[in-house]
């Protein structure tokens, strides 16, 4: 007994509602939901939670008609997808048969997380330095804008061999050589410039 009621629990930090504006605080007020990791039972809570999310989801993305059924494995893998996400280069490798929701799922973790969705578009002369310069549009959106952000990757999307080299840096080091101009990246550090002063205005610049 249990050892079945150790099987149906799980952690995750999405459960908690955002709190109540009371009107007393400032106009910048956030009001986030708070990040904490409790347990939660997978046959019932977490499906519940879940499927509230999925319907926000489909009432807020434009064109989405996600109908995904929460069984104890599907509300598992959704669970762990959001905890590694949630790390800084945080990345996994979802293995299963198409159609099997790993898409839908990760898109509803990034949609809980608060992130945007990121995928390429392939087409018949996409080469890798296509790659390389939607990668740029990826980098700029999350390191500049400073937005959460996860890139969907595909094995249909791999077109060229030389896509992996990318992906492997991209997942090892988060650097990809080569892949901005001294230009663009004397620009970009300077618009970063301005936020740095703010965030740390004891931090000396460097370039």
């Amino acid at each position: 007994m249990a050892d079945k009621l150790h099987k149906n629990i799980f952690f995750a930090d999405f459960m908690r509602e955002p709190p109540e504006p009371t009107g007393e605080e400032p106009d910048d007020a956030e009001f986030e939901a708070p990040k904490i990791y409790e347990q939660v039972d997978v046959t019932t809570e977490l499906p519940s939670k879940l499927r509230s999310y999925q319907e926000a989801y489909n009432e807020t993305v434009r064109g989405a008609g996600m109908d995904l059924v929460f069984f104890k494995d599907a509300a598992v893998h959704l669970a762990r997808i959001s905890r590694i996400i949630s790390m800084p280069i945080g990345h996994a490798m979802l293995v299963g048969v198409g159609g099997s929701g790993k898409q839908s799922l990760t898109k509803l973790a990034s949609y809980i997380s608060g992130y945007e969705i990121f995928q390429i578009t392939l087409s018949r002369t996409y080469n890798a330095q296509n790659l390389l310069d939607d990668l740029k549009i990826l980098y700029r959106t999350a390191g500049l804008k400073g937005k959460g952000v996860t890139f969907i990757f595909t094995d249909n999307e791999i077109k060229d061999e030389n896509f992996l080299e990318s992906m492997n840096n991209l997942i090892a080091s988060g650097e990809i050589s080569g892949m901005f101009q001294r230009d663009e990246i004397d620009e970009i550090l300077g618009e970063l410039g301005p936020v740095m002063k703010k965030e740390m205005p004891r931090h000396p610049p460097n370039k």
